[in-house]
């Protein structure tokens, strides 16, 4: 990570290579924050349907289609998600 995090931070890369970058060390984050909560609640993530999400959104701001957290879509797998890892 800390190599990536470098990579990142030292600059001149087009957008692509920095959207992955930065990609990445969010996804790290999420996964050691969701550790954080019990250390077994990253086993209970669906890990399809996170990428199918992190793909949806993608193509929405490709569409100029930004969704806010109070947008229902998220709420509902924000919701979602949290009954998961408490179950």
């Amino acid at each position: 990570m800390k190599q990536i995090q470098d990579k990142l931070y030292t600059g001149g890369h087009d957008s692509d290579v920095y959207a992955y970058y930065s990609g990445v060390l969010h996804a790290e984050a999420l996964q050691a924050n969701i550790k954080r909560l019990n250390v077994n609640c990253w086993e209970k993530v669906d890990s399809q349907s996170m990428t199918q999400g992190i793909y949806d959104a993608m193509r929405d701001l490709q569409k100029g289609k930004e969704r806010g957290e109070n947008d229902e879509y998220i709420a509902q797998g924000s919701e979602t998600l949290l009954k998961s890892l408490y179950i």
